[in-house]
């Protein structure tokens, strides 16, 4: 008996949970599964791939009983093991090197098998990897059509490391300096060649990037740029809470928010600390404002004596990031002042909060629905940067307009079902294109 609905098999490396906490990877995949599912056109299955075994807290466990109660079907979670290190596996490396895989190189893309018991039992149409690498290169090799919501580039990643072990590394010989400049034009070369190895046989990749997408275009991968992804519905009385909350005396300032080790955070933390914090000094005066950091995990440890001043406050892990939010009057994101430029969710979880949002004009290259005074404040420099937070700060109605702005930006081109329903478009014709076939 024919089926009635397609099925197609959903692989993420986090379980997909919204309430549990704001880690982006959770958030999207629950929003993108629970769409598609209110949609129906599939039949739908979520498997949770990692390295390692992957925690479900007590909270996120509602959210995933409601998906299963839309229908999803929540496979046993696999647990892939990481290659054996290259020296064990040298003679089939150079073979594979030899004839042009460099897929080979790429953790997971040689643990297709490990899907084999999917495969057999539940028999998908069609696979759909969100935001994981990884998954994506165990996919990679399976005989359906595949698809890709992705984020970062691996080959961007590397420089953006190459970078900030350069800054750490302090002053280098002649001999250091070489075998940077040799790994900085090599390496990433290495990452772009194993992802097209990778990705080149997917169907379609989505990056939410669209610099990123561009870049995946030019390599021949079939890519586009596609809208990311972050409720909005959740603080509707936002504007009256901020005119209760707002705290502009000292003037208080989101900083960053997210792990304080990841790269671009990383990035984000040094310039806000070598370039924005002297600005703002010179603008508004020391001690008229206060630059506030939210997010786990330590700094990388050469990163800490560039937070030791007191205009900065390290906040960790917060109960109501949200409220924290609301209350500052201003959103600063320092991290794509460098040549590390990618999305962020922060933008879109201040949007959805009616936040100011204040950053560095190279953020349009990832997300080109921000425009500067209509939604945010962009700056060509860490001066005009402080000029904005001035002007702001000092103007309640530019920062109303603005957060009414950005909420609406959020709501038009941000939204889940925008984003699903072009994927469910691009998916459903592919699949159908390959049945006929």
């Amino acid at each position: 008996m024919a089926r009635v609905k397609p099925r197609l098999l959903v692989i993420g490396g986090l379980w997909p949970h919204h309430r549990a906490n704001r880690e982006a990877a959770n958030v999207v995949s629950h929003h993108i599964v629970r769409t598609l599912a209110q949609r129906g056109t599939f039949e739908l299955a979520f498997l949770c791939l990692n390295q390692r075994p992957v925690l479900l807290p007590p909270a996120g466990v509602p959210d995933i009983d409601a998906l299963k109660a839309l229908g999803v079907c929540f496979l046993p979670e696999i647990t892939v093991a990481p290659p054996p290190r290259l020296r064990h596996r040298l003679g089939a490396g150079i073979m594979a090197l030899l004839r042009g895989e460099w897929g080979w190189f790429v953790p997971g893309y040689v643990s297709a098998s490990a899907l084999e018991p999917v495969l057999r039992d539940w028999r998908p149409d069609a696979v759909l990897t969100i935001w994981s690498e990884f998954a994506s290169a165990v996919a990679a090799s399976l005989p359906l059509p595949k698809f890709a919501y992705y984020g970062d580039l691996d080959s961007n990643l590397i420089l953006a490391h190459l970078n900030i072990l350069r800054m750490q590394g302090g002053r280098m010989n002649c001999g250091a300096q070489l075998r940077y400049a040799v790994q900085r034009m090599l390496m990433p070369w290495l990452a772009r060649q194993c992802h097209i190895s990778v990705m080149r046989d997917y169907s379609h990749v989505w990056n939410v990037a669209a610099n990123d997408a561009l870049a995946q275009a030019k390599w021949g991968i079939r890519a586009s740029y596609i809208n990311n992804i972050w409720p909005y519905a959740e603080r509707p009385d936002w504007s009256a809470e901020r005119d209760r909350t707002e705290q502009t005396r000292p003037v208080k300032i989101v900083a960053s928010v997210g792990n304080l080790d990841g790269t671009a955070n990383t990035l984000g933390l040094i310039t806000l600390a070598e370039e924005i914090l002297p600005a703002l000094k010179q603008r508004l005066g020391e001690g008229n404002f206060e630059l506030h950091v939210y997010g786990g995990r330590a700094p990388r440890p050469f990163v800490v004596p560039y937070l030791e001043d007191p205009h900065i406050k390290r906040r960790g892990f917060v109960d109501d990031l949200d409220a924290e939010i609301i209350s500052a009057p201003i959103f600063l994101v320092a991290n794509n002042r460098t040549d590390f430029r990618v999305g962020h969710t922060r933008v879109l979880h201040a949007w959805a909060l009616g936040s100011c949002v204040v950053g560095f004009a190279g953020f349009r290259e990832a997300m080109p629905e921000m425009e500067h005074s209509v939604n945010v404040l962009m700056a060509a420099s860490a001066a005009e940067l402080a000029d904005h937070v001035a002007m702001a700060a000092g103007d309640r109605g530019l920062r109303r307009k603005l957060g009414m702005a950005g909420l609406k930006t959020l709501q038009e081109k941000f939204s889940p079902s925008r984003a699903v329903s072009r994927m469910e478009r691009d998916m459903l014709e592919t699949v159908k294109a390959k049945t006929v076939t």
